[in-house]
């Protein structure tokens, strides 16, 4: 564990830093240390030469997910198009934060999310149903959300496109 702070320009400069991985105890930091495995949290702050003292900063959960933007691509009439999956993750570095629950879901009635809920990592596999729809792009959206308290991120969004080509046969209306 690595902790590093510096002072505002024309500031007094950093005099001390401390921290703590039970969020009781504070140590000085000297130099980098192994992380306990007992660790149930890692915060940190500093204080300048003037007796400022920073807000402490600590770890916390984050809400990822591995693509914020999907096309897929269909002729009309074709029902069989390929599924495509997110993956949802806490990226948390050390990981101290551990799983966080999250929850899926579209207004989009030709878009489709399976699971709806469940824990990281996870996977979401959208599909579509281009059912009666014509030649065209529609666009919808996906909402990835956690409950968990104080994460990062709580809300991220997954913009889809669905773009519908005419299927052979089909006569243009140009």
């Amino acid at each position: 564990m690595i902790l590093s702070a510096t002072d505002n320009p024309g500031g007094a400069g950093v005099w001390r830093s401390y921290y703590t991985t039970d969020g009781r105890t504070f140590a000085v930091y000297t130099q980098p240390l192994p992380l306990p495995e007992d660790a149930k949290i890692v915060m940190g702050y500093s204080i300048d030469r003037n007796g400022n003292r920073e807000y402490p900063g600590a770890v916390l959960p984050v809400l990822q997910i591995s693509q914020s933007h999907i096309v897929f691509t269909a002729v009309a009439g074709n029902t069989k198009i390929a599924a495509q999956r997110v993956r949802v993750m806490n990226p948390d570095p050390i990981p101290l934060t551990g799983q966080l629950q999250w929850l899926a879901s579209t207004e989009a009635p030709w878009l489709a999310v399976e699971p709806q809920e469940g824990m990281t990592p996870g996977l979401i596999t959208l599909s579509v149903n281009i059912g009666t729809l014509g030649p065209g792009t529609y666009t919808g959206s996906i909402i990835v959300s956690s409950p968990t308290p104080n994460v990062v991120y709580a809300e991220q969004v997954i913009s889809v496109d669905l773009v519908v080509s005419e299927g052979q046969g089909q006569l243009s209306s140009q």
